[in-house]
């Protein structure tokens, strides 16, 4: 599949977005819709590479999922295995315990639902738990499991279903998303059946008879569309905006039509391809999976510092750790000449070990007070430990991923 730079660039409005909200520094207030934008991208992505294969009859569900498991695993287990350490260090023993299980949970790309089973949603908390970003790791990765097998069991039958399928199933985890926001909004927000339309949305566009040629003004005026589509959002939607559901469609729309529009006009790389862009774009990935663990202990270990001074500290030490993971690790991995070990062993290998950390934890004492924390915590840490290990009371100084975002 041919590399596109503008969808680096849209990769980087998405991530950026996202850790700019997570700081809190009141710059983006509706900046979780950069989830979304990577839900879009992801399904695009993912459905070009079926629909191309499918057609000629080359696709193998193995090779799919082998190819998955190269881009994604890794980097996910580095950070898995790095925010364990830190999390020994810094946990109260019920935090580790519980920390433990949402690894265990998010090894098994079931995070979202972890999260949906034991987060209320509106619970302020949440604001503490390193690993509660990844429950949107759990959905793509439960969508990739889903969609192609649909595809291709749609392929054997007739390729004309397809389109009419995605519409179908768009139509309705659209609806269903919006109808229970008002009944049980934690479902809407966590579970795939009723997020799956924002993938799916990328999957439509990605059919190939939406491919058609268009004029240069016609690219140009989708574009501008797509943007305006996504500055709404990001600067205007805000905690108190219902969301997934209708809200969530217009940040994917924005985002569909800027993809559309650059698939045949290279205008749109000149626009979003600049080189700081596509840096970011390409890290993007790494910088999502390591700046919310980074958030969430920077709170924990420095309470008291200066909320704008901790936001440039941590923006910038979470791009330096994203662009090591993305070349030490991403890159290795993935673009790595096969050796004696077939890929999917690796995988298996990878996924086993973080396990293994995860369930270490779990092992930890419930006695054990934290190896690091301020002074000024220390005697109520005691009284923590004694008391059915509560924990430390959230605080405000970082927005939390659970309520509005990844």
């Amino acid at each position: 599949m041919k590399y596109r730079s503008d969808i680096d660039g849209l990769r980087a409005i998405a991530v950026l977005s996202v850790v700019i909200f997570h700081l809190n520094v009141g710059l983006l207030p509706g900046g979780f819709v950069g989830v979304d934008i990577f839900f879009v991208i992801s399904g695009y992505l993912i459905s070009k590479i079926i629909y191309a294969e499918t057609s000629n009859d080359s696709f193998s569900i193995a090779n799919f999922y082998v190819r998955r498991a190269r881009r994604i695993l890794p980097a996910f287990l580095s950070v898995i295995v790095t925010t364990s350490i830190a999390a020994y260090c810094l946990l109260y023993p019920s935090e580790l315990a519980n920390y433990a299980k949402s690894a265990i949970a998010s090894a098994l790309f079931s995070a979202n639902i972890y999260f949906y089973a034991t987060l209320n949603y509106f619970s302020p908390s949440a604001d503490e738990i390193p690993l509660l970003h990844l429950w949107s790791l759990g959905i793509e990765e439960q969508f990739y499991i889903f969609f192609p097998l649909i595809i291709l069991g749609l392929s054997k039958l007739s390729k004309r279903l397809i389109p009419a399928t995605i519409v179908i199933m768009l139509a309705v985890s659209l609806f269903f998303s919006q109808q229970l926001l008002s009944t049980n909004p934690t479902a809407s927000f966590y579970l795939l059946p009723f997020r799956a339309f924002e993938l799916l949305i990328g999957s439509l566009i990605a059919l190939p008879a939406l491919h058609l040629k268009k004029p240069p003004i016609i690219s140009l005026c989708l574009f501008a569309l797509g943007m305006a589509g996504l500055a709404y959002p990001i600067f205007f939607y805000n905690s108190q905006t219902p969301f997934p559901g209708i809200a969530a469609a217009l940040p994917c729309l924005g985002a569909a039509l800027i993809i559309m529009a650059g698939e045949q006009d290279d205008r749109m790389s000149m626009l979003l391809g600049s080189r700081p862009m596509v840096f970011v774009g390409k890290i993007s990935y790494s910088l999502y999976l390591v700046h919310w663990p980074l958030i969430v202990f920077a709170k924990r270990a420095f309470p008291n510092a200066d909320k704008e001074i901790a936001a440039l500290v941590i923006f910038a030490m979470a791009i330096l750790l994203a662009w090591l993971n993305y070349k030490l690790i991403e890159q290795t991995f993935r673009y790595a000449k096969k050796q004696r070990t077939p890929a999917h062993i690796l995988s298996v290998a990878s996924m086993s070990l973080c396990l293994v950390v995860a369930t270490g934890c779990v092992r930890l004492t419930q006695t054990r007070l934290p190896l690091i924390f301020p002074k000024s915590n220390r005697s109520s840490a005691y009284d923590d430990v004694l008391q059915s290990n509560q924990g430390l009371s959230s605080g405000g100084m970082f927005s939390r991923p659970g309520s509005r975002s990844r």
